[in-house]
């Protein structure tokens, strides 16, 4: 289960974007939504073009960036406006 993820130079996250899903301190959630202390549903909502939709692309890439690296396609990952040539 994902506890905590970190993405920098992704798409539009070209600073470091942190979420500690194990870290719900203060916050009411539904106890079918926990699992071992931690987040296992989540909705995430927001205005338009805040990075909702590339942040469920990142958690997907990375999960399979193996595959995808090995297939040649490195630049998909990238934030258009980063100097650096990799996003981690």
């Amino acid at each position: 289960m994902l506890r905590k993820f970190e993405v920098t130079n992704y798409k539009n996250f070209k600073d470091t974007l942190t979420i500690d899903f194990s870290a719900v301190g203060g916050y009411q959630f539904n106890s079918d939504c926990i699992n071992n202390e931690t987040i296992s549903k989540m909705l995430t909502y927001g205005r338009n073009s805040t990075g909702k939709t590339n942040l469920g692309s990142a958690i997907i890439d990375i999960t399979m960036s193996r595959f995808l690296i090995q297939r040649g396609n490195r630049n998909n990952f990238l934030n258009a406006d980063s100097d650096c040539d990799y996003a981690t």
